[in-house]
């Protein structure tokens, strides 16, 4: 069931988990019974699973509304949390944003931060694609900014995005990696 969640977005209510979802600023109301079947997630597909593991990405993010827009919008990520995480599903894999903060009883001497230097990194997403013209053109027309237009490296076509908070993301094509 639709209902107004105020200023220019709809709320739908998520299948069996108590949170809610938000729709894209600017869905009308008529859209309503489409959105909410594009983003209502199984509960089934929750990452938590009843055996063996599933690998969730963590992103510390300065906010969650602007980053859960972003990964929504460019990879048709499906909002399983709306916030306080964010966590969403984005193809084969799980995505979780949430803000930093600083130690905890579990993790007594680390504090989570976004990127203190975009320029400098020791991990980034690496999105694999079937065709990265495509992609560039497609990504880039939705508002990405590539550092440079896709590079043939032999076994790879790649190319890089930033997210709004300064995380690097990895755009490449294999073309002859496994030969």
């Amino acid at each position: 069931m639709c209902r107004s969640g105020g200023r220019d977005s709809l709320r739908f209510a998520a299948t069996g988990l108590g949170d809610e979802l938000v729709a894209p600023r600017g869905i009308s109301g008529n859209m309503c019974a489409a959105e909410f079947e594009r983003f209502r997630m199984n509960q089934d597909d929750f990452p938590a699973p009843t055996a063996g593991f599933v690998l969730t990405h963590f992103l510390v993010v300065a906010d969650q509304d602007r980053s859960r827009e972003f990964y929504r919008s460019l990879f048709d990520g499906q909002v399983l949390v709306e916030r306080d995480p964010v966590i969403m599903k984005v193809a084969n894999s799980w995505l979780i944003l949430n803000v930093g903060g600083g130690p905890t009883d579990d993790k007594p001497t680390v504090t989570l931060t976004t990127p203190p230097d975009p320029n400098r990194t020791s991990a980034f997403l690496n999105v694999r694609v079937a065709d990265i013209a495509r992609v560039y053109q497609e990504w880039s027309a939705k508002g990405a900014e590539f550092l440079t237009e896709p590079k043939d490296h032999g076994r790879e076509i790649r190319a890089y995005i930033r997210d709004p908070d300064g995380h690097l993301i990895e755009v490449g094509q294999s073309t002859g990696i496994l030969r």
